[in-house]
């Protein structure tokens, strides 16, 4: 069972998830599944002009990007990073985004507001407060 992201140290947890999946789904169950995922996204973007895709160089976002480009679907990724992301995940996020980025919002809190003003850390001071408290409501609950 995979953990959070960072708590895993190497590939050989993803590598184990990938072998049991097929223990419960066949690759072929896998197949199908994926290919209605993409006939769903086709279905849905049909409906619009400008697809947007929220991109954070997360295994979601890896996931969904593949997805859209499985679905010939024309986007345009945006993508949020913040300033205080680490140095090597900087560099890959800017090595492996979509070429077709051309929104990049770059929180603007680093280490030193923070510290000076903790009450925004975790959004306990700003327009997504009331989504975040739902949020953790729902996290204590479960």
């Amino acid at each position: 069972m995979l953990t959070k992201k960072q708590n895993i140290k190497d590939n050989s947890l993803w590598i184990e998830a990938l072998e049991s999946s097929t223990k419960i789904y066949s690759k072929e169950d896998i197949i199908k599944f994926e290919n209605k995922t993409i006939e769903t996204i086709k279905k849905v973007c049909n409906h619009f002009n400008n697809i947007c895709l929220g991109y954070s160089s997360g295994k979601d976002s890896l996931v969904i990007l593949m997805l859209c480009n499985k679905a010939n679907i024309k986007y345009t990724p945006i993508m949020w990073r913040g300033i205080n992301e680490w140095t090597q995940m900087k560099n890959w996020i800017d090595k492996n985004k979509p070429k077709n980025t051309i929104i990049e919002v770059i929180d603007k809190f680093n280490f030193d507001f923070l510290e000076n003003n903790p009450n925004y850390l975790f959004c306990q001071n700003n327009t997504r407060t009331k989504w975040m408290n739902t949020k953790w409501e729902r996290q204590r609950k479960d």
